[in-house]
């Protein structure tokens, strides 16, 4: 259930950014819900807190090539990643993606450079963030959360000040003719992974 703020005054004056981790927001609606995030539902979402001054897909796009003229038509910056080589992701051919990482270099760049950011929304529903949103509410920055239903980390929903699921807010674009996956390759976490433990 999304818990939305009603204080119309601070949204409007609100300025916002807005990080998609693509690979958790595409992998996650596809073999859940068989679906394609909608990007432009996404960032009508993110602007009712406000108006946005920065907005980033950040994704290996080689292997994502087919989301981007959507990422691009939302107004979203892509944003490359590269997939190392480790031995800790043997299910995915020994690569593991750098999304997260450069999604937190993205965040914490965006802190420093842009200090009038008071919004920050986080399309992700993986564990890993849990962190950087206690980091950045520390900061007095607010932290909105948006992910598939099924991929958002209950803890990580705890944490954040709001949270939309996609199905919540109609962000899903059926796929049809799609047969859910426990794993996509890319996709470094599994939904038993981003669940609580």
């Amino acid at each position: 259930m999304s818990n939305r703020r009603n204080e119309t005054n601070h949204q409007t004056r609100s300025i916002v950014a807005v990080f998609v981790d693509n690979e958790n927001a595409f992998y996650g609606s596809l073999n859940n819900a068989c679906s394609f995030p909608k990007y432009c539902r996404i960032m009508d979402e993110a602007q009712t807190y406000g108006r946005i001054a920065h907005a980033y897909a950040i994704s290996d796009w080689t292997s994502l090539s087919r989301s981007l003229p959507w990422v691009i038509d939302a107004g979203l910056e892509p944003v490359f990643c590269s997939h190392a080589k480790t031995a800790f992701s043997p299910e995915d051919g020994g690569f593991k993606s750098s999304a997260d990482a450069q999604m937190h270099v993205r965040i914490y760049e965006t802190v420093i450079n842009y200090p009038d950011v008071d919004t920050y929304v986080l399309v992700s529903g993986d564990r890993d963030f849990i962190h950087v949103v206690r980091s950045l509410k520390r900061l007095g920055k607010r932290v909105i959360v948006m992910s598939e239903k099924v991929s958002l980390a209950s803890d990580l929903k705890s944490v954040a000040d709001a949270t939309h699921t996609f199905q919540d807010i109609k962000a899903l674009i059926a796929a049809p003719n799609h047969k859910p996956q426990a794993k996509a390759i890319g996709h470094a976490r599994s939904v038993s992974e981003n669940k609580s433990v």
